[in-house]
């Protein structure tokens, strides 16, 4: 009813004096996000005069992103191909610190590790291009963290975003008025995208058109989730569960197939790629190894699809927190994971896992 609305509107107005007068610049804007999502314009309460109108629209301090609150342990698995031997000395990824304490989440690359503390600050080990993985200051009250082979991206509350990579120091990213930052996506070269809650992609090195994998076509819709592929580009999964890939293609993984739908996942490998749909149903593409065939499966619930830099598996996290790991059909029997059977028998109940060359490191609680 009319008086419903004004009751709300009311609420709304008086919340926004509150949040002024306190000088609260990131409560209140994450109150003027929420009043314009609920009313799809400007917020109700703002004054209509002409003055306020012609306003400039103000920055979007902070993130509506929330560091996660669940303390984990990090632990390792060695892992090797059938018919290799392991190196004489373990992998300095595998070495996690004996200090290390609680950490709340995990990236990383082939050969490195990068953790989220529950203090909001960023700790790693391991290699990345010959030198050894290390945190900037400028990474601290993160909420979101992600890392490829050459980048890592950390999003703070105050919704600022530290890049840094091997041999190039931290710089940060602010963004563009108005825009809200909710999550991230290292790339390539120091650099990668930032996802905003309305659903639009910034490159972090403010220059598209720069290089292919920077530039994201024209026809991109809102973006639910994006993927870096090594040595290729970006796929988004969009809004309307299609899915949107540029950059370099290199077949048989891209381009992508045209009748992807309903998609909530996906997850790249050297010459196989697979596509989970919102059902569970996880379908692939690209190259078989001879033999080996690909089984279309239904994983319900499932929380996602990590990617193996060494292309041997395809691993699945499922919502029980439990692991399943489908053989990569495109990686020959006599090369194929060794121990599968104890590898997802020590993933059993891990929150998240990181997948590296030499060894996996499983989150599971304190």
């Amino acid at each position: 009813t009319a008086e419903k609305v004004r009751e709300v509107e009311a609420y709304f107005a008086a919340l926004r004096v509150q949040r002024e007068r306190a000088e609260d610049r990131v409560g209140l804007a994450r109150l003027t996000l929420v009043i314009q999502t609920l009313t799809g314009g400007p917020s109700a309460s703002a004054p209509a005069t002409a003055e306020a109108a012609s306003t400039p629209v103000p920055q979007a301090a902070g993130t509506p992103a929330r560091r996660p609150d669940r303390r984990l342990t990090v632990f390792s698995i060695g892992r090797a191909a059938q018919n290799t031997y392991a190196p004489s000395e373990p992998s300095p990824v595998s070495r996690v610190p004996g200090d290390l304490g609680a950490v709340v989440a995990i990236t990383g690359g082939r050969s490195h590790a990068l953790v989220l503390l529950p203090n909001g600050r960023v700790r790693g080990w391991g290699t990345w291009e010959g030198e050894d993985v290390t945190a900037p200051a400028e990474a601290t009250d993160v909420v979101r963290l992600d890392s490829s082979d050459e980048s890592a991206l950390a999003l703070r509350a105050d919704g600022k975003v530290a890049v840094w990579g091997p041999g190039k120091a931290a710089q940060l990213w602010e963004p563009p008025p108005g825009k809200a930052p909710s999550d991230i996506c290292a790339g390539t070269n120091s650099s990668g995208f930032v996802l905003c809650t309305d659903g639009t992609l910034h490159h972090t090195d403010g220059a598209p058109g720069k290089t292919a994998e920077a530039t994201p076509p024209v026809t991109i819709g809102p973006v639910a989730r994006l993927t870096y592929i090594a040595g290729s580009g970006f796929c988004a999964i969009q809004r309307d569960g299609t899915a949107l890939f540029w950059g370099e293609p290199t077949p048989p993984v891209t381009p992508l197939p045209g009748d992807l739908r309903d998609l909530s996942f996906l997850s790249f490998s050297e010459r196989y790629a697979v596509a989970m749909q919102r059902d569970g149903t996880l379908t692939g593409w690209g190259d078989l190894a001879p033999g080996q065939r690909f089984r279309i499966r239904r994983f319900t619930g499932s929380l996602g699809v990590p990617r193996d830099p060494t292309s041997r598996l395809i691993p699945i996290h499922r919502g029980d927190h439990a692991w399943e790991l489908v053989p990569n059909p495109s990686t020959p029997d006599y090369l194929a994971e060794d121990r599968v059977s104890v590898i997802e028998g020590r993933l059993r109940g891990c929150f998240d896992a990181l997948f590296t060359e030499y060894c996996v490191l499983g989150l599971r609680p304190q």
